[in-house]
Order: structure tokens, then sequence, then C-alpha cells
């Protein structure tokens, strides 16, 4: 047996052994894992909700972005105020001010 080559293995063995004949033990050790399981989820949850946040987040500023360059680009093209409005949706308080 393995846990015979190590001391260290051969005292983990023997107090596996050791809790698993006390029932209170395992079911502290057993409550104890299904609580760290249900952290570990919820951590990974909150992980996966910051990552769609910060992908909605990016590619709504880069549209607004994109949005204000082409504005830009036709204002000095010489297209108009309105011509601007009609295409991009801003206002034209915000077409004066590029």
């Amino acid at each position: 047996m393995i846990a015979e080559k190590s001391p260290v293995l051969e005292r983990a063995a023997a107090r596996l052994i050791e809790v698993s004949e006390d029932e209170n033990t395992r079911h502290r050790l057993e409550s104890y894992r299904l609580f760290e399981m249900d952290h570990r989820v919820m951590i990974n949850e909150a992980r996966d909700e910051g990552i769609a946040q910060g992908i909605t987040r990016g590619i709504t500023q880069g549209i607004a972005q994109g949005i204000l360059q082409t504005a830009a680009t036709m204002k000095a093209a010489g297209f108009g105020v309105e011509d601007i409005i009609k295409a991009t949706n801003l206002t034209a308080d915000e077409v004066h001010r590029l």
C-alpha cells in the first residue's frame, strides 16, 4: 500500500479512517464540502455576469464611438448638419460639438 511508504500518507490514511467512523464529523465535512461547492458556483456565476456586462458595455461604447467617428467624417466631407442627424441619429448639438 502506498500509505506504508510515506509517513505523511500513513497519517492521512489513519485520519481518514478516524473521520469516516464518526457520523457527526462526516456530516460536518459533507456540509462544508457542499458549502464550498456552492460558494465556487456563486463566484463563477458572478464572474461570468461581470464578463457579460463588460462585453455589453464595450460593445455599446464601441458603437457610440463609431457613430461619432462617422458623423465627424461626414462633417469633414461637407455634409450638412441635417443629413448627419438623419444618418447617425445624433442631436444637432452633438453634431455641432464635433
